[in-house]
């Protein structure tokens, strides 16, 4: 079965409460201050849309999952100099390629990324994101050693998490562990 679509609505509330940069699910110095001092920071953004112009922009992604992939692949095809942070060091490619993945555009987002991060079309850096400046994030690497990553524009693909308001407000009771509704 395939469906088309003119648009994508995303209405699980995850923008607004996306998961910080830092390890363990910790903010990163620096950035609880920099997300809510003076409202969103217009560098930063969860998304970036298919072949929007970048052309001479230093665009950091910081994430390792199938939203990181394509943002790191729509920034590459805009023109953007790609700087991939991600957490963990990976062998052979930033993704397994299942072959036989039921979803064809997975395998070759998959395959893309692979390509991309593996022929020196991006910069990546391993290693825990420590703190978030103006502009830069200091990265803690798996060495031991620290990386400073200039950005124009950074997006964070790290999850998200629910955004439970609505919950609170009906007073349904949720699961600690899942946040997902227990009665």
């Amino acid at each position: 079965m395939e469906l088309f679509g003119t648009h994508v609505f995303d209405c699980t509330g995850v923008d607004s409460s996306r998961t910080p940069l830092g390890s363990g699910g910790s903010p990163a110095l620096g950035e609880a201050a920099r997300r809510f001092a003076a409202g969103p920071d217009p560098r930063v953004s969860p998304r970036i849309a298919p072949a929007q112009p970048a052309a001479g922009v230093r665009a950091t992604v910081v994430g390792a999952g199938y939203s990181a992939a394509t943002s790191v692949l729509n920034l590459l095809c805009g023109g953007a100099d790609v700087t991939w942070v991600r957490r963990t060091p990976t062998a052979g490619g930033v993704y397994e390629v299942l072959g036989d993945d039921p979803l064809p555009r997975r395998r070759e987002l998959c395959e893309r990324a692979n390509a991309a991060a593996g022929g020196g079309k991006v910069r990546e850096v391993v290693g825990d994101v420590a703190r978030l400046g103006d502009g830069e994030l200091e990265v803690r690497t798996a060495g031991g050693g620290e990386a400073v990553v200039e950005f124009d524009r950074l997006y964070v693909n790290v999850g998200g998490r629910p955004d439970l308001d609505l919950c609170r407000e009906l007073q349904v009771h949720t699961c600690y562990a899942t946040e997902g509704p227990m009665k």
